[in-house]
């Protein structure tokens, strides 16, 4: 995503240091941006970087800023904030991604056999009791990286062609930690990813491709965050990251980060709040 020389200024302008430190800022650390203190800190869409200095006012333990635009973060390194890193988090994507635990139900091993056959690099973040097994088949592409920091995590998740999530979740977040960092998901179409995707289309089977039932019209307007595949095979699994080449240019970072703000934490207290009081007004009017 590109901004025009006029949205740049009105970016970096005083108007928006302004708006930043007397409206943003404060409301945020109501929502919770205070909890920080003492932790690790991730924002997306970092811009130039005065955001990163108001953050440091609550002491977080590390900061990572990440922006669509390299000339954002060039503006932000000039600051030299003491331990806050920036990067760049868009472009084509170097590889695949799975950030999971070895253990079969994740089913990594359609991950790897699909970058196998496609030939595709693939990343591959965690450990588990399936790692031996899981390594005996990986071809020349796949890459075990082990445990790794949350902050390296953000890296790779910013760098990423997409994140691969083939097995079956309740809820799964790892895919909307991806989105937040502005890249799809291709995941198995069953269980939390119903949830958390919205898909380009639903891959009924090996190379066959239906509207998505993912709850009507509703999901039918929304920017997609990733392609959903019907089966746990190879082959659908294959179709699937096919299906998200041939249509890359239909993910958007913002639309994609937009999407995971929708279970950010706070947002998620705020609705919470709201579902107990209306609730509440019910009983009491049934109860008059």
């Amino acid at each position: 995503m590109r901004l025009s020389d006029a949205e740049f200024r009105a970016m970096n302008g005083g108007l928006r240091r302004f708006l930043h430190r007397r409206v943003e800022f404060p409301a945020l650390v109501r929502l919770g941006l205070a909890e920080g203190a003492g932790r690790d800190v991730l924002e997306l869409g970092c811009g130039n970087g005065f955001g990163a200095e108001l953050i440091a006012r609550l002491r977080p333990r590390s900061y990572t800023g990440i922006d669509v635009m390299p000339e954002q973060i060039a503006l932000a390194e000039r600051r030299r904030l003491a331990g806050a890193r920036f990067r760049v988090g868009d472009g084509p994507g170097e590889f695949y991604l799975a950030v999971s635990a070895f253990a079969p139900y994740k089913r990594l091993d359609l991950a790897i056999e699909a970058c196998n056959t496609l030939r595709r690099p693939l990343k591959i973040v965690g450990r588990g009791p399936d790692e031996r097994k899981l390594r005996t088949l990986a071809g020349p592409t796949v890459e075990f990286l082990g445990p790794r920091s949350d902050e390296e995590i953000a890296t790779l998740y910013a760098r990423c062609r997409a994140l691969l999530f083939p097995g079956l979740e309740d809820f799964g977040i790892v895919p909307l930690e991806a989105m937040a960092s502005g890249r799809p998901a291709i995941a198995y179409g069953r269980g939390g990813a119903r949830e958390t995707v919205i898909p380009l289309r639903m891959l009924t089977g090996p190379g066959t491709a239906a509207a998505a039932d993912t709850g009507g019209s509703k999901t039918a307007s929304r920017a997609p965050t990733g392609i959903l595949f019907a089966e746990q095979t190879v082959e659908s699994l294959v179709a699937a990251m096919e299906e998200f080449e041939a249509n890359r240019t239909c993910f958007e970072p913002k639309a994609l980060r937009d999407h995971a703000l929708g279970f950010d934490r706070a947002v998620f207290k705020d609705r919470v709040a709201s579902f107990v009081a209306e609730r509440w007004v019910e009983h009491a009017g049934g109860r008059g």
